[in-house]
Formats: C-alpha cells, structure tokens, sequence
C-alpha cells in the first residue's frame, strides 16, 4: 500500500514538472533546435522590414511622380495662358487711327445739324421741343431767337450773337438739369439735345 502511494506521488511530480516545462518555457529541446529557430526569426524579420521598406519606396515614388505630374500641369498651364492672352491682345490691338479717321469720329459725335423745319435757315425762327414751350423758358426762348435772327442777317459773322447763344443755352441747360426729377425722361432728352444742337449751329455757317 505504502509503495502504491508512493508510486502515484512521484507519477504526480513527474507529470507537474512535464507540464510546467512546456508551459513557461517552451524552449528548444536541442541546441540545434534553438539555433534554428533563431535563424527563422531573423529571415521571418529581414522579410518584414525589405516588404516595409519595399511598400514605403513604392509609396514614395508614388508621391513624387503626382508631384512631378502636378508641377509639369501647372507650368503647362501656364504657358498656354500666357500664350492665349498674348494672341487676345494682338488681335485686340488695332492700327493707330489716322487724321483723317480721327476728324471723321470727331465729326460723328458732334451733334447733327438740325433741319429747316426745326431752325429756318432764312429768317431764324425756331421750332421749339414740348419743354422748352413752357411759360419758365418763355425768356430763354426770346434771347435765343433774337440771337439767331441777327446771326441770319449778318450771315453768322456775329460773334456777340454767338457768344449769347451759348451762354443762353449752358444757363438752360443747367436750369433743366436742377429739375430733371420733373420731367419725364424722353421729354427732358429731346429738349437738352435740341439745346446742344442750337449752340452746334451758332457756330456753323448759315445754311
């Protein structure tokens, strides 16, 4: 019975001690064991780090070239612009206009003459816009068809008559333009253009 007890003791330890071997140390069982495994571990991590480093060069090639991409974009981009604006402003670019265009244009903007229905030619009457029959005009009205009367008889040779043309018309017009708010706005617009064009023909010889 004592023999029995301690055969089953010492089974007991033996299989503690198996167990605990394999579970806290789980080394190599042979020199050449462990040798091998510690080559594994270094081949398993050089593997690692050349597939780390492989991923970051491809990663970084990667970047470089979309920078490089981006870059040549961008200086591409900007030749064409610089080249699009320098074709915009060449066919922009108009020949210097010559004395004769010039007198032409000049000629243009000046008011046209007006027509014998609106100044008689022959005794100097006038014709007067909607506005400018207004009772508050009634003054301005007698100083300018006086002062074309005597530019008829004297052939428009009177410089006093002219003068008082255009100081009567510039003093209407900014009398006009104090009430503008008044008026309705084609109305004001043709009696202002009908002004402009009387003071163009006092200084234009009688037709």
């Amino acid at each position: 019975m004592r023999f029995f007890s301690y055969f089953l003791a010492f089974t007991l330890l033996a299989s503690a001690a198996t167990s605990y071997g394999q579970v806290v140390y789980n080394t190599a069982s042979t020199v050449g064991e462990s040798h091998a495994r510690g080559m594994a571990d270094m081949v398993r991590s050089a593997g690692s780090a050349n597939l780390l480093n492989s991923e970051a060069a491809i990663n970084y090639e990667a970047a470089r070239a979309a920078n490089f991409e981006n870059r040549l974009l961008y200086t591409n981009s900007y030749f064409e612009n610089k080249r699009m604006n320098k074709e915009y402003r060449a066919a922009a670019r108009r020949p210097p206009a010559t004395q004769e265009q010039l007198f032409r244009y000049s000629q243009e903007r000046m008011p046209k003459r007006l027509a014998p229905s609106e100044l008689d030619p022959f005794t100097g009457s006038i014709a007067w816009p909607l506005l400018l029959e207004q009772d508050e005009y009634a003054e301005a009205r007698r100083r300018l068809e006086e002062s074309f009367v005597t530019r008829v008889e004297s052939q428009g040779a009177d410089l006093d008559a002219y003068m008082k043309i255009r100081k009567t018309v510039d003093q209407t017009l900014a009398y006009m333009k104090s009430k503008i708010k008044d008026y309705p706005p084609d109305v004001y617009m043709v009696a202002k253009r009908f002004l402009v064009s009387l003071k163009n023909e006092a200084r234009m010889p009688v037709q």
